[in-house]
C-alpha cells in the first residue's frame, strides 16, 4: 500500500511541475495571445492537484516511515524487494526518494542480519550512486565508515559489493564532495593482501584512485640531485614500495603484484626498464627499498613469463614477443645490478633467478 501511495506522489509532483510550466508559458504571452480561460483552468487543475498532494503526503507521514518501505519487514525476501524498488522510484522521484527522511532508513539497514539484504542494500546505493551522486552526498558522508567496514563482512560477497561501491565512491569524490577519512584508506587498501583476488584487485583499483592519485601533483614539484625531474613512475613504484613496508606484512611483494597486475602503468611494469633504472639511478634508497624493489622486479618478471600459455597461435605469438621484450629491456642491466648489490646475498640471489626466464636461443 505505501509504495503504491509513494507512486501516487510521485505521479501528483510531476503533473503539478507540468502544470506550472503550463501556466508560467501562458502568463508569459502577450495580452492578445493569453487565454484567460485556459489560465483559469490551469490554476484550478494545478489548486485541485496541490490538495491532492498535501493530503496524499500528509498521509504518508501519518505512518511509520521505519515500516514504511518494508525496511522492518520482518520477511527478508520483502525487505530486499524494498531496496530493489527504492533506486527505481528515486529515479522517477528524487524529490522524496533522495530525502534524508528516507535514505537514513536504507543507511540503517546496512546492518541487516540477513546476507542478501546487506548486499541488496550496498547494490541498492550504488545504483543511486550512479543515478545522481550529488544528491547522496549527506547520505554518504554520515554512512562511508559504516560502508567501509563492511570489506570485511562475513559474507565474501557483502564484502566484495561494499568494496565495488567504495571504487565507485572514489571515483565521484568531487561530485559528492567528500573527504575520505585516511584510516579507511589504510583499511581498504590493505585488501590488496586479501586471498579472494576479486577483493585485491578492486582494492588495488581504489589505492589508485586515492593514494596513487595524488603523485601527478608531487612528481611534478621533484627534482633528482642533477636537476632532472624525477620519473612519475619512480613515485609511483616508490609509493607503493613504502605502503608494503609500512604494513610489514610476511607475504612477500607477490599479492601486491597480482592485486595491480591489470592496472594499466601502475607498477611501471609495461615500462620494463623502469626498476633497473630506479635502483641504478641517483636516487638515494634505503636498503629494504632496495630489496623490495629487486623482490617486486623478480616476481614481475616470473608472473609475466609463467603466465598459462594460451590456446591459439596468434596468442601464443604475442606471449612470445613479449617475453623477447622483457628479455631485451632487462639483459642490459643484470650486469650493473649484479655488481652494485652482488655482496648482498639475498638481493644477489633474487636477481640472478631473472635471466633464468629469458629465452636466450631468440
Amino acid at each position: 500500500m505505501t509504495w503504491s501511495l509513494s507512486i501516487v506522489r510521485c505521479g501528483l509532483e510531476k503533473e503539478n511541475e507540468n502544470l506550472e510550466s503550463q501556466i508560467e508559458a501562458e502568463n508569459n504571452k502577450s495580452d492578445s495571445e493569453q487565454s484567460q480561460e485556459q489560465l483559469e483552468r490551469l490554476n484550478e487543475f494545478h489548486q485541485d492537484n496541490s490538495e491532492k498532494l498535501n493530503t496524499l503526503v500528509e498521509r504518508l507521514a501519518s505512518l511509520s516511515s521505519a515500516s514504511l518501505y518494508g525496511f522492518k519487514d520482518p520477511v527478508v525476501e520483502i525487505r530486499l524487494l524494498a531496496v530493489e524498488i527504492h533506486p527505481r522510484m528515486a529515479k522517477d522521484c528524487p524529490s522524496h526518494f533522495f530525502s534524508d527522511n528516507t535514505l537514513k532508513y536504507l543507511g540503517n539497514w546496512l546492518n541487516d542480519p540477513a546476507k542478501e539484504s546487506r548486499k541488496g542494500c550496498l547494490d541498492g546505493i550504488q545504483l543511486l550512486l550512479e543515478f545522481d551522486a550529488s544528491r547522496l552526498a549527506p547520505f554518504m558522508s554520515r554512512f562511508y565508515p559504516r560502508i567501509a567496514r563492511m570489506i570485511n563482512d562475513k559474507d565474501v560477497e557483502v564484502a566484495k559489493a561494499a568494496m565495488n561501491l567504495l571504487v565507485e565512491v572514489a571515483t565521484r569524490i568531487d561530485e559528492l564532495n567528500l573527504e575520505i577519512p585516511p584510516e579507511s584508506v589504510d583499511v581498504i587498501s590493505m585488501h590488496v593482501f586479501h586471498e579472494n583476488a576479486k577483493l585485491a584487485e578492486k582494492a588495488a583499483i581504489f589505492m589508485e584512485l586515492t593514494l596513487l592519485a595524488e603523485i601527478e601533483e608531487e612528481s611534478s614539484s621533484k627534482f633528482l640531485p642533477s636537476g632532472a625531474r624525477q620519473p612519475k613512475e619512480w613515485s609511483t613504484i616508490l609509493k607503493i614500495v613504502d605502503f608494503y613496508l609500512e604494513t610489514d606484512v610476511d607475504t612477500g611483494i607477490g599479492p601486491v603484484v597480482d592485486a595491480f597486475w591489470t592496472i594499466p602503468n601502475v607498477l611501471g611494469l609495461k615500462k620494463w626498464n623502469t626498476i633497473p633504472e630506479l635502483l641504478l639511478g641517483e636516487y638515494s634508497l634505503s636498503s629494504e627499498q632496495e630489496a623490495t624493489l629487486i623482490q617486486l622486479l623478480h616476481y614481475s618478471v616470473e608472473k609475466a613469463c609463467t603466465l598459462p600459455m594460451p590456446t591459439t597461435k596468434t596468442q601464443r605469438e604475442q606471449v612470445t614477443t613479449e617475453k623477447d621484450r622483457i628479455a631485451r629491456a632487462l639483459i642490459k642491466y643484470m650486469p650493473q645490478l649484479v655488481s652494485k648489490f652482488g655482496s648482498d646475498c639475498e638481493k644477489a640471489l633474487r636477481l640472478i633467478k631473472i635471466p633464468k626466464h629469458f629465452d636466450c636461443e631468440r
